[in-house]
């Protein structure tokens, strides 16, 4: 089945219910990186073969920690998504 023959509401992800705080927070706090972090150098080397995420709350939100790099910056974010 191409994307183009499912509909919308069937690909669409609601993440309202995780606010910007609670990645601060609760999420931060259970990965032990602070959300949008500098990475270091040896972090930005790494290549994610295999990552390490968890399932969260009754939706099943998946939650993996990886940097993102722009230029010459580099933080860590937390990679949102659903079972």
């Amino acid at each position: 089945m191409s994307m183009m023959s499912v509909g919308i509401r069937q690909t669409d992800v609601s993440i309202t219910v995780i606010s910007h705080q609670t990645l601060e927070t609760t999420i931060a706090e259970e990965v032990g990186i602070p959300y949008l972090s500098k990475a270091t150098e040896t972090d930005v080397k790494v290549v994610v073969q295999v990552g390490d995420g968890f399932i969260r709350g009754p939706k099943k939100r998946t939650i993996v920690p990886l940097v993102v790099t722009h230029q010459d910056e580099a933080r860590w974010v937390f990679y949102l998504g659903q079972l």
